[in-house]
């Protein structure tokens, strides 16, 4: 039997922004969808009690919350509370900075369930806890932005903000700092667009009276006049661009692999290349770092028998060999699944097989393994593909400060298991990008979510 006593109703507070429809009640069936939901797509990383310590939480940081603590980063009440609207917009938009991804393309029933999933984790052989409506923190009406305001909001940062996140904003403040768990935690460079929720002003003055539990980011409720808290938010935003924002932020993408006449050219600086349309597809690092790959250029075309990728990115380095042990070579993968519902984005699962296409810069030499096609069905279990059903082939060039490489393979393979891709199909893909500079290697790397391929 579920216990659903164990939630907190928070029916009353008000749809999410991100929200169009109404919060369902919570039911059997829909507390059965959050669960496998949270099974499949979570617990790698968060684990399947809720305890931050799924089989992925080694390769992360930072670290996967730990529900059972009922500690959330992101609430908009005077008491560090999180409400089931301050849950629904997190698992909505993601936790930029971290490798916590969107789950805006699950329906937003879908997303309610993991809400009330998560609640029951976080809940679970605790006293109930009823959310004082009076602890809601509550916005007013938004002044106008002045040159007068951003002044007197730059003199205050420079006061309570700059210890930490630096005069500048960068982040380069004080650096010795950790969360409620002991992990390190480094100051949020607000210039990079990457804000915890976002930059938008509900968000900002939720962040600036709650604070961010767990973590040294103090609440200003009662030290600040409500005119200078707004002063102080207008002055934030103003550090770093909105575009910056939107760009960084991880989104599911549909690609279109135009049908061309004419054979397919493996030469990623070929004109058949430049004539393509790019569609950038934003990457997160695993392990996070500031320093990273934000995103790379996909393009992708076929002939109706082979298909080919193209993938663009920037790099300052070219790291092309890894004959020293302190060398690690720059790479690039694609990961592809067949299924209409995709397993989870990181390997798939022990029911779900995706298919990786793997490029490294240090095999360029070899021409006999100038790629590599694999199978992987969870965690640990990437399987390279027999010799002879290796088809896929990759090139790739590295000028003016970035690397473009070309994958190519024919669309079908009589292989048992293996990808086969159709015109006029759509397969979920992602990518994934190794820089060799910053020691990325194995489960070191930047990604992407699970985006559309469709083959024209």
């Amino acid at each position: 039997m579920v216990i659903v006593s164990l939630f907190i109703d928070c029916s009353s507070l008000g749809a999410s922004q991100i929200s169009s429809g109404q919060k369902p009640p919570v039911t059997e069936a829909i507390f059965s969808k959050g669960e496998k939901l949270y099974q499949k797509q979570c617990a790698v990383c968060h684990g399947a009690g809720g305890a931050g310590d799924g089989e992925a939480a080694y390769l992360l940081y930072p670290k996967p919350r730990d529900f059972t603590r009922g500690e959330f980063r992101l609430v908009s009440t005077t008491t560090m509370e999180a409400t089931d609207e301050d849950l629904f917009k997190t698992i909505s938009r993601g936790m930029p900075g971290s490798a916590m991804p969107p789950w805006e393309f699950l329906s937003e029933e879908e997303r309610w369930s993991l809400v009330y999933y998560v609640r029951y984790l976080a809940e679970l052989g605790k006293e109930k806890k009823e959310i004082d409506l009076e602890a809601l923190i509550k916005i007013g009406q938004e002044p106008a932005r002045t040159k007068e305001g951003l002044s007197r909001g730059r003199e205050l940062f420079v006061k309570a903000c700059a210890p930490c996140h630096g005069s500048q904003g960068k982040g380069d403040g004080r650096q010795k700092m950790q969360d409620s768990l002991g992990y390190p935690l480094k100051p949020r460079d607000l210039t990079s667009g990457l804000f915890k929720g976002s930059s938008s002003s509900e968000d900002l003055y939720d962040r600036m009276l709650a604070g961010i539990p767990g973590t040294p980011m103090p609440s200003y409720q009662g030290a600040f006049t409500e005119e200078q808290i707004w002063d102080l938010i207008h002055y934030v935003q103003s550090l770093s661009n909105p575009e910056v924002e939107t760009r960084a932020r991880l989104r599911r993408h549909t690609i279109i692999a135009k049908k061309i006449k004419g054979s397919l050219s493996l030469e990623p600086l070929s004109n058949q290349w430049k004539q393509a349309k790019p569609v950038f597809v934003a990457l997160t690092p695993l392990w996070w770092r500031d320093e990273r790959v934000e995103g790379v250029e996909v393009k992708a075309i076929h002939d109706g028998e082979k298909i080919a990728v193209h993938l663009s990115w920037a790099d300052p380095t070219r790291d092309d060999t890894a004959a020293a042990v302190q060398s690690f070579s720059d790479g690039a993968a694609l990961q592809f699944s067949m299924k209409k519902d995709p397993p989870f984005f990181g390997m798939g699962n022990k029911e779900t097989a995706v298919h990786f296409w793997h490029w490294k810069a240090a095999w360029q030499e070899d021409e006999k393994e100038m790629a590599e096609e694999a199978m992987a069905k969870g965690l640990g279990t990437l399987t390279r593909q027999r010799p002879s059903a290796e088809k896929v082939q990759a090139k790739g060039v590295w000028h003016d400060g970035k690397w473009e490489v070309v994958f190519s393979r024919p669309l079908g393979s009589s292989e048992q298991g293996a990808l086969q891709l159709n015109p006029g199909e759509t397969i979920s893909a992602a990518f994934a990008v190794w820089d060799g500079a910053k020691s990325d290697r194995n489960g070191q790397k930047m990604v992407s979510i699970w985006n559309e391929l469709k083959l024209e």
